[in-house]
């Protein structure tokens, strides 16, 4: 099973010292290209360390939106991260090696 979040999730968990919770529930988390931006501007240092930790783990990681002509309709009610998720959740998933 394929798991995609936003940021909010992901940055919330890790701002409480939780964030092993998504790698222990579901071993891998996918977030697109502009999640994976607001997860490494995060204010709170002790967050941003801890998902660039992640990152660097292997268990978040970044997979692009197949289809960013699907993003016009999303981006014109939600913020860019949210719509990104949401697209690359909603889409077929690429299959690898």
């Amino acid at each position: 099973m394929r798991v995609v979040s936003n940021t909010s999730p992901i940055s919330n968990l890790a701002i409480i010292g939780r964030l092993s919770f998504l790698r222990q529930r579901y071993g891998r988390v996918t977030v697109p290209p502009e999640v994976a931006r607001e997860l490494r501007a995060l204010s709170h240092v002790a967050a941003r360390e801890t998902t660039d930790a992640a990152f660097h783990e292997g268990w978040l990681v970044v997979e692009s939106v197949p289809a960013p002509s699907a993003l016009g309709e999303l981006r014109g009610t939600l913020d860019a991260g949210e719509a990104e998720a949401i697209a690359l959740a909603a889409a077929p998933r690429r299959m690898c090696c």
